[in-house]
């Protein structure tokens, strides 16, 4: 199995319902990056992989790729046409007292990049088991019960740094 930047595919939320993901990015042989697009796709309708790129991204994260192994997430398309627009986060390194940034990519960031205002909203990088996932997409759609930790997965509460 050989997965790729631009992988698309299905995470299976209930038995009449997937949700979509992507690959956004695999950085290294033991973690990958990936994205769950808003909305569901039921299991029986076909699936347009250049419509499903169109939807807003919900959930971005780092993870592994043991349920891809099992086949619990099955690929179904490849498109790279789209993974610029899925912006990549900032991350904080080092103490609360004494913090250093980093971009995606592992590069440190100048101490004057990142205005006062900004640091609260930046996090450490984590990495997450794919079953978090699973259940953090299951419980956004109603399915389980809601956990706090799932707050750091929506992408929406993620902070991009952008070059002024």
């Amino acid at each position: 199995m050989k997965l790729k930047e631009g992988d698309l595919f299905t995470l299976r939320v209930s038995d009449s319902n997937y949700a979509i993901g992507q690959i956004r990015c695999i950085l290294n042989k033991e973690s990958l990056t990936v994205v769950i697009f808003k909305g569901l796709q039921g299991i029986t309708s076909p699936i347009d992989p250049k419509e499903i790129i169109k939807n807003d991204v919900l959930f971005f994260a780092n993870t592994f790729d043991a349920k891809f192994y099992h086949k619990h997430w099955i690929v179904f398309a490849n498109i790279q046409t789209n993974l610029e627009g899925i912006r990549l986060p900032v991350y904080k390194l080092g103490t609360d007292d004494m913090p250093q940034y980093e971009d995606f990519f592992q590069n440190p960031l100048p101490s004057t990049a990142i205005k006062s205002f900004e640091k609260d909203k930046i996090s450490y990088r984590n990495y997450v088991a794919p079953v978090r996932v699973e259940k953090a997409v299951k419980a956004y759609y109603n399915l389980e019960e809601w956990n706090t930790d799932y707050d750091k997965l929506l992408y929406k509460n993620l902070f991009f740094y952008s070059v002024q």
